[in-house]
């Protein structure tokens, strides 16, 4: 090849190049162009979904696409992990990331088919939210220590449900459990929706359940509510007191939610998918909506959502060893 046809073929080659990141920020600058997945990793009722359906309807407004929210319960979190770690890293999946399923699985789990720091690329922070210790109202109690002395009496017979190993709901009743010294049996459902719906049908007779799927049956009588998990109380039940006031110092169950893309994602679909959560959680009509279901907005940016998943990571890790649950 002489120098002038190397010449040549090299501005060949460069234009070629500016050609393709050209048409590759024209992609960027036009998404979204169709609708977007939202992967909520457990069923329809419960606290992750409420959140996912609220912010997901304003985010749908300003980018001009329909947010679809797809339920894919089971395996505590880890089969909705899966399936957006394994999606195009294009925007076009979300996940709505639940902070146990996050943090709490990579120590609770041998094998976990997700590596949350690798597989997955946070986008925003959005919510955060305490728990509720519920029964149903035939367990005839109105305390925590009431409830206590009851299953000190009845070892064994109260069924506790939770939405699986790990999450809160399991976390929360295994806690009370080791502190206060009593016996309990899991029952597992998928998602914190059943599991109210479960104690409400008497199956089971106690929950730590989210706000969202008890707070309306604690306002019909068809739970009782006895405490709240948080390190103050709930302006939704500003009543009731909290674990700590209940009698058990540094019981502090509180979960978060944030949005995850594929690892991979690029960058300024990234941020243009958390200015979008950002500017929906500024709307005073979401921040109503998630209010109303005794959740707090805690908006925040891909770095924050990083931090605090690697800190949270390393405070499981310690709690699940203190309290001798071996993975599995």
């Amino acid at each position: 090849m002489t120098i002038t046809n190397f010449r040549v073929a090299g501005r060949g080659l460069a234009l070629a190049a500016a050609t393709l990141v050209l048409a590759a920020g024209t992609a960027i600058a036009a998404f979204p162009e169709k609708p977007i997945r939202l992967i909520v990793p457990f069923a329809p009722g419960g606290g992750t979904d409420a959140v996912a359906r609220i912010v997901g309807e304003a985010m749908s407004a300003s980018l001009g696409q329909q947010i679809i929210v797809e339920n894919k319960p089971g395996a505590a979190g880890n089969i909705a992990l899966e399936t957006v770690a394994k999606a195009a890293p294009d925007g076009y999946t979300l996940l709505l990331g639940f902070s146990t399923s996050l943090t709490v699985n990579p120590s609770l789990y041998k094998s976990n088919p997700v590596d949350v720091q690798k597989d997955l690329a946070p986008v925003a922070l959005l919510v955060s939210a305490q728990y509720v210790l519920v029964v149903n109202p035939k367990v005839n109690v109105s305390t925590v220590a009431e409830l206590v002395a009851k299953a000190k009496a009845e070892p064994g017979k109260l069924n506790y449900a939770s939405g699986g190993k790990g999450t809160p709901l399991h976390l929360g009743a295994e806690m009370l459990k080791s502190q206060a010294k009593i016996d309990m049996v899991q029952i597992a459902y998928r998602g914190g929706g059943p599991a109210s719906k479960s104690v409400m049908a008497n199956e089971t007779q106690v929950l730590f359940g989210s706000f969202p799927s008890t707070l309306p049956k604690i306002q019909d009588g068809s739970l009782k509510a006895l405490a709240v998990t948080g390190p103050k109380r709930s302006p939704s039940l500003p009543d009731l007191p909290t674990m700590e006031e209940s009698g058990y110092p540094g019981f502090i169950v509180t979960s978060w939610y944030g949005f995850l893309a594929p690892a991979g994602t690029p960058k300024p679909v990234i941020d243009k998918l958390g200015a979008a959560a950002a500017a929906a959680l500024a709307k005073e009509d979401v921040k109503k909506k998630i209010e109303a279901t005794g959740q707090d907005i805690q908006s925040g940016d891909a770095a924050m959502l990083a931090s605090l998943i690697k800190q949270d990571i390393a405070r499981w890790r310690k709690v699940l060893n203190d309290a001798g649950i071996q993975p599995e």
